[in-house]
């Protein structure tokens, strides 16, 4: 069970939005996934790269004429606990999103969400 704090900010839009959550859920999986929906998108990664603690890498999707491009840095601040900072770019628009994650208890059976 890993509860998720989501704050995201539109450059010169006002205030963040912020949103948490607390599921059941496998980090590294949920990452793999990701990145291969965005690849069955026409998404281009840069290779991944790692110092320390940090592991950075850089996207850019190609959507109906509209690219959008993005930076990501996952902090692993524990075994348990870690950070993703992504900052996206558009033509028209940037934005940035910082995730919050940590795992709280083991998952019940069945699984589960909780808001």
């Amino acid at each position: 069970m890993w509860s998720f704090s989501s704050t995201t900010s539109l450059y010169g839009n006002g205030k963040p939005r912020v949103r948490t959550m607390t599921r059941c859920a496998d980090p590294t999986e949920e990452i793999r996934k990701k990145w291969e929906s965005l690849a069955a998108q026409s998404c281009k990664f840069s290779p991944m790269a790692h110092v320390e603690n940090r592991y950075s890498f850089s996207s850019s999707c190609n959507t109906q004429g509209r690219v959008v491009s993005m930076k990501s840095v996952i902090t692993v601040e524990k075994e348990d606990a870690y950070r993703v900072d992504t900052q996206s770019h558009t033509n028209t628009q940037a934005s940035r999103e910082i995730v919050i994650a940590h795992r709280v208890s083991d998952c019940p059976i069945g699984g589960g969400t909780q808001r």
